[in-house]
């Protein structure tokens, strides 16, 4: 009898503990699924819950780091991606991680401590190639580190073509586009269109290509020349949200085709913006700028304040409005 109840006190023990782990994959599952849909705070309910019973798992502390990412809380979203990777340096995509909240991270420390972080964002990317060379997710992170960081931080144009090259091999797509990329940084524009024209040609139904020219066109102040190039994106898909809003956000400083310009913000407005898309709180206070720029104070108001109302911390609408007032 007593061997009975010590065996059955055995099955219902490990009944319990499988139950608990399908539970907490569960959870793991939706919580992820409810960050992917966009509700942080729901997902954050149920990924802090695995990380609390389960603090070993790295995908429930990577997603944590993603939603702390998302709210720009860049110290939280660092130490959670140091752990993530503690967990499983195997993966690529913690390491990338990592050094993107690095780069942000660096943005907001003094003059001292940037050459850490960007020390610290290098070592990241070249920690994801490592673990994935073959991820040109990565390659791409570490070629803009190495276009963009200046020498005395780890910069370096020879290496920054190295990994062009290398993602050329692997996505002639993207190697197109890095390539491009670099020639800009080297105001060859000449070599940057030729790049875009290859990339065009791989896919002519990809708005990608016109909508980069367009871009480069943006930063040199060639409104014309933007506006045509983010025209062109929108006529291979009109739905495409990239050009939607930069073709919109190029009236505020352009003053040109405002009409035109509010039309397109308007239909971004319609549609779901992913993770690392501006929000509609963006939008709001853009298409607010738009109608300051025609003269119509009313709807800017309005558009400035639906903007707080959606993201109260939404600084920029904040000025705008305290402008107005």
């Amino acid at each position: 009898m007593r061997l009975f109840s010590f065996l059955f006190l055995i099955v219902m023990i490990a009944t319990v503990s499988t139950a608990t782990v399908a539970d907490t994959k569960m959870d793991l599952k939706e919580g992820i699924r409810l960050f992917e849909e966009g509700d942080h705070n729901e997902a954050w309910k149920y990924l802090k819950t695995v990380a609390d019973e389960e603090p070993e798992t790295a995908e429930a502390q990577f997603s944590l780091g993603r939603i702390d990412f998302a709210k720009k809380d860049w110290d939280a979203a660092v130490a959670r991606f140091e752990r993530t990777v503690e967990l499983d340096p195997t993966v690529s995509t913690y390491h990338l991680w990592l050094g993107i909240a690095s780069v942000e991270k660096l943005q907001t420390v003094n003059m001292l401590q940037k050459m850490g972080w960007a020390g610290k964002a290098k070592e990241s990317f070249i920690a994801a190639v490592d673990a994935d060379p073959n991820d040109v997710e990565s390659r791409s992170a570490l070629t803009d580190f190495y276009l963009e960081a200046p020498s005395i931080a780890g910069g370096s144009k020879e290496k920054a073509m190295e990994q062009i090259e290398a993602i050329m091999a692997l996505d002639p797509k993207a190697g197109h586009e890095r390539m491009a990329r670099y020639y800009v940084q080297e105001e060859d524009r000449e070599a940057a269109l030729s790049e875009y024209a290859k990339l065009t040609e791989l896919d002519p139904t990809d708005p990608l290509a016109h909508y980069l020219v367009g871009s480069m066109y943006r930063d040199a102040e060639e409104w014309d020349e933007t506006f045509a190039a983010y025209e062109a994106a929108l006529k291979l898909d009109p739905h495409y949200m990239p050009a939607l809003y930069q073709l919109g956000r190029t009236g505020v400083f352009s003053g040109q085709n405002l009409n035109r310009c509010i039309e397109c913000m308007e239909l971004y407005l319609t549609m779901e913006v992913p993770e690392d898309s501006p929000t509609w709180a963006d939008a709001r206070w853009r298409l607010g700028m738009l109608y300051e720029k025609k003269g119509d104070g009313a709807k800017a108001r309005t558009e400035f304040e639906t903007a707080l109302r959606m993201n109260p911390d939404h600084e920029q609408a904040k000025k705008s409005l305290d402008k107005m007032n």
